[in-house]
């Protein structure tokens, strides 16, 4: 008796129905050895479709690719603020970033494509969050400094010192433009 294992069942789930494999029980011990062979068979088929079938590990390196690249933009903002004059215009500019990157990253986290993972990266870095493995969330580390400088103080001038030419200094607005469409490059 000789037995052939296809891809297609006569269920289409890709594996036997029970009623089947009776007659491997009934045919004694060679039966039994048989029986035992497509049990794991099936069992293998089983365990692929549920592999194969499950969005949670793409989707998870997807979601953590998106907090990775931004976080490194987000740091990039910090590191920035902290590294120039730190007036008042800077940190409302510093704040419109990390504003829009927080938007962006929520907007596509939140793709239904990126499921359970993406909604998890969401509450992990958001207010009240804490991101595994650490103490805090990017609030606390990417915008309360900011947001909380004792150092910031008004200007008259704001980037002058950083823009050769600049007389009487940037508009606000048009900072917070130049650095969003930066960010936006990143994301």
């Amino acid at each position: 008796m000789t037995y052939q294992v296809t891809s297609r069942s006569p269920n289409g789930m890709g594996f036997l129905p029970v009623a089947a494999l009776a007659p491997l029980a009934a045919a004694g011990p060679p039966g039994w050895a048989a029986l035992a062979i497509t049990a794991g068979i099936q069992g293998a088929m089983i365990g692929l479709q549920l592999l194969f079938s499950r969005k949670g590990p793409e989707q998870k390196r997807k979601a953590t690719q998106i907090a990775n690249e931004a976080e490194v933009e987000l740091q990039r903002n910090l590191d920035a603020y902290l590294g120039g004059p730190r007036t008042k215009d800077n940190q409302q500019a510093a704040l419109a970033v990390f504003d829009y990157a927080w938007a962006q990253f929520v907007a596509y986290s939140q793709d239904p494509a990126l499921g359970d993972p993406g909604q998890r990266a969401v509450r992990e870095r958001g207010p009240g969050g804490q991101v595994p493995g650490t103490n805090g969330n990017w609030f606390i580390w990417y915008r309360d400094p900011i947001a909380n400088d004792p150092q910031a103080q008004a200007s008259t001038t704001a980037l002058t010192s950083l823009i050769p030419g600049a007389s009487d200094g940037l508009p606000l607005g048009l900072l917070a433009g130049i650095a969003l469409l930066t960010l936006g490059a990143f994301l």
